[in-house]
């Protein structure tokens, strides 16, 4: 999947994997019922002790519906995959890729001091020449 959004500074390549359980017939929708996954679950190379075996359905075998379900795959991947940004208005920031809300926070926090230490500064600056003369009289 390809996150974008200008606006946010988002452009962020995901692998997935989509695995889809066939039974004895083809699922109506190829892809609702199928599980996603941001990491590649561990095969075993062996089956089960208690493992059965059955024939493909025959569209499965068919390569001219590999197109089609592709198709599917993108259009299903476009509705439910959803990438989650945290965002704080006032400093007008974005979390960045993989950053948790606790971490954002804490560094949204640090981000907010030092625009308070850079502001205080400059009225300190602007009223130092006042402040000394007053304190001198």
């Amino acid at each position: 999947m390809h996150f974008v959004q200008a606006s946010s500074d988002v452009d962020r390549w995901q692998d997935l994997s989509v695995l889809q359980s066939i039974h004895v017939e083809l699922p109506e929708s190829m892809w609702d019922e199928a599980h996603t996954y941001e990491t590649t679950p561990r095969m075993d190379g062996k089956p089960q002790a208690n493992a059965q075996f059955a024939d493909l359905p025959s569209e499965l075998a068919q390569e001219k519906n590999d197109t089609a379900w592709k198709k599917e795959l993108k259009d299903h991947l476009y509705r439910t995959e959803r990438y989650c940004l945290q965002r704080c208005e006032v400093l007008k920031a974005y979390s960045k890729p993989g950053e948790t809300e606790a971490v954002f926070r804490i560094r949204m926090i640090q981000q907010a001091r030092e625009s308070r230490d850079v502001a205080k500064e400059k009225v300190r600056s602007k009223f130092k020449k006042r402040l000394e003369r007053a304190q001198a009289a």
